[in-house]
């Protein structure tokens, strides 16, 4: 019973994962077009907020997310596979240094995902220098 509970449960934030996804995506285009450009609205972040109902903090990682999606395709792929979650994303995308590789192991929690920050000391098995 808890195993069939524990599926769905992963089933379900795979979508959810993959829906961030999706929405890093479209903020991407909002921001590369200036579509959150419009009276009243003074920054992207803004308008993510407004337009999803997530807190400025949330659409800040979005936007962020969203920025550095170029330089992190391993990453977002692995994200639109719904194997990461948008806060394991955002962890990735504020501490990944430019123009590194980020070997992250999948299926890792977010509290595995936190230990891989530069300042852990922990950098030298995942993090090289392209």
């Amino acid at each position: 019973m808890t195993e069939d509970i524990e599926t769905r449960v992963a089933g379900v934030c795979g979508i959810l994962n993959a829906a961030h996804a999706q929405l890093v995506k479209l903020v991407a285009e909002v921001v590369e077009t200036r579509a959150w450009d419009v009276p009243g609205i003074r920054t992207a972040e803004q308008w993510v907020a407004w337009k999803t109902g997530f807190s400025f903090v949330r659409a800040k990682q979005i936007v962020q997310i969203a920025g550095r999606s170029t330089e992190l395709p391993v990453t977002l792929q692995t994200f639109t596979d719904g194997e990461l979650s948008i806060d394991q994303v955002a962890v990735v995308a504020k501490y990944t240094p430019p123009r590194t590789m980020l070997r992250l192991p999948r299926s890792r929690s977010m509290q595995r995902c936190r230990s891989f920050e530069p300042s852990s000391g922990r950098t030298g098995r995942l993090w090289s220098r392209r």
